[in-house]
């Protein structure tokens, strides 16, 4: 394979069989639950990604779900949004 612009020759690393290694990020936006808690509401319109419907200031919802759109929303936008190259 080359590079997009065609200048560089590349060759792929196989993933299959290596480690793989997660982080995960930005922790300054979360919510901490004690496990005594029964009802996990949260009000805020702060997030990285603005297309979550359930941001609001006044409306409580569930944080749990809005995780779950939010990585759902990304792997949409980074992977199946991106055009191929010319």
């Amino acid at each position: 394979g080359v590079s997009r612009d065609a200048r560089f020759r590349m060759n792929p690393i196989p993933r299959l069989g290596l480690p793989t290694r997660y982080s995960f990020i930005d922790y300054g936006l979360s919510s901490r639950f004690p496990s005594t808690v029964t009802s996990r509401f949260v009000t805020g319109d702060d997030g990285r990604d603005q297309d979550v419907p359930e941001l609001s200031e006044t409306i409580p919802y569930d944080p749990f779900p809005v995780d779950i759109f939010t990585v759902a929303n990304m792997f949409r936008k980074e992977l199946l949004d991106v055009s191929p190259c010319p």
